[in-house]
């Protein structure tokens, strides 16, 4: 009789913890944060038949060479694979792009209800910026006031923690989470705003610890977000890139300790002198976001980098609401709000999906009246054993 092993190759930190912290860790693991790839290979035991759940729509989508080495080893062991992901969202930080081509080419399952969002226009509007028509969704978001736009992004960011702060007071049981695809500089603004909010509420702890690099520094009840693994010591199992944490207590300016949030709860001693790869968590960058679900969601877009996958990703994380705050200095407008709307309709519209090089036409481009065909003189000859 065959058994069926079930092989993880999920590329985000926290499925990663997930995994690690149950029975259903398989032979084979991509590792979700060797960078330079050479995580890709594993090792495969026990009988060949063998299940591969390969998770597309988390933190950080499986590149291309990984994806190939998977489907490599699957082929040599006479395996079955199954890749569940979404080609609508984030493409990976390297290559990528292969798994669209992949759908149009075997058996696919596709699901077509939302479950996610509580509201029935919030579900139609997620499926209108997926399909590129984001100029019908976000009249849907105006409508329900959902849609907040300022002069500059200054003002949109300080408006959107304000509102997520009084979210979060108001409803102190729900998840919140503020989103942005600009940079890691303002990131670390919105994420010392929000920190201010909860000192000036009594939240926080009065000792502090230094974190290296960054604008803030670290107090007892601070909400963080590990953005690289932590090795722990004894063969413990790593805390992933991308958990969450809280900030349990300071014992002094480099040393605290954490609790970690998910399936794979502990508290962690913390120096941040030999480990400094944390980052206050109230806000996060839509990359990071990939995969979660919160109760309310504030997303500020409309820069530069602003896209269709981002912007799906951005919307299509809370359960309850979500809303939009951009500028008109981001999107080159003084004029009425209706412009500004159009522009950034226009941002939300635009696709940057990484396509497979396979997908490609590499016809050689032939000049007028050439073909493709050979001729006698140019010909090879054809050993007769294969011609």
């Amino acid at each position: 009789m065959q058994t069926t092993h079930k092989v993880q190759g999920s590329d985000a930190g926290k499925y990663a913890s997930y995994l690690t912290s149950t029975s259903e860790r398989g032979d084979y693991y991509i590792d979700p944060d060797d960078e330079e790839g050479e995580g890709a290979a594993g090792e495969w035991h026990g009988n060949p038949a063998v299940l591969a759940s390969l998770g597309l729509s988390a933190d950080r989508p499986v590149d291309t060479g990984r994806l190939a080495e998977l489907v490599q080893q699957t082929a040599v062991k006479d395996s079955k694979l199954v890749l569940v992901g979404d080609s609508a969202q984030l493409s990976p930080i390297g290559a990528g792009g292969l798994f669209n081509h992949v759908t149009d080419c075997a058996p696919t399952a596709e699901l077509t209800e939302v479950h996610r969002a509580e509201n029935q226009w919030e579900r139609e509007a997620w499926a209108q910026v997926r399909e590129g028509n984001a100029t019908a969704a976000l009249a849907a978001y105006q409508a329900h006031e959902r849609l907040h736009i300022a002069e500059t992004r200054e003002q949109a960011a300080e408006k959107m923690v304000a509102d997520w702060n009084e979210q979060r007071l108001e409803n102190p049981e729900g998840r919140t989470v503020m989103l942005t695809d600009s940079s890691n500089e303002e990131l670390d603004r919105l994420n010392t705003q929000a920190q201010e909010y909860r000192d000036l509420a009594g939240e926080l702890g009065n000792d502090r610890a230094e974190l290296p690099d960054a604008p803030y520094q670290l107090a007892a009840g601070d909400h963080v977000i590990f953005t690289k693994p932590l090795f722990q010591p004894g063969g413990q199992a790593r805390v992933e890139n991308g958990t969450l944490g809280t900030v349990k207590d300071i014992q002094d300016q480099n040393k605290l300790t954490i609790d970690t949030h998910g399936a794979n709860e502990r508290e962690l001693s913390v120096n941040t002198r030999e480990f400094k790869d944390l980052r206050l968590g109230y806000a996060q960058h839509v990359y990071k976001a990939q995969g979660l679900t919160t109760n309310t969601a504030f997303a500020l877009i409309g820069g530069w980098q602003t896209d269709r996958e981002r912007s799906y990703v951005a919307l299509t994380r809370a359960r309850e609401q979500t809303n939009i705050y951009v500028s008109k200095e981001n999107l080159g407008t003084q004029n009425m709000n209706s412009e500004a709307i159009e522009r950034l309709a226009e941002k939300m519209q635009q696709s940057n999906a990484q396509e497979a090089s396979i997908t490609r036409d590499t016809t050689p481009n032939l000049s007028l009246g050439q073909t493709a065909e050979a001729t006698p003189e140019t010909a090879p000859d054809l050993d007769p054993e294969i011609g």
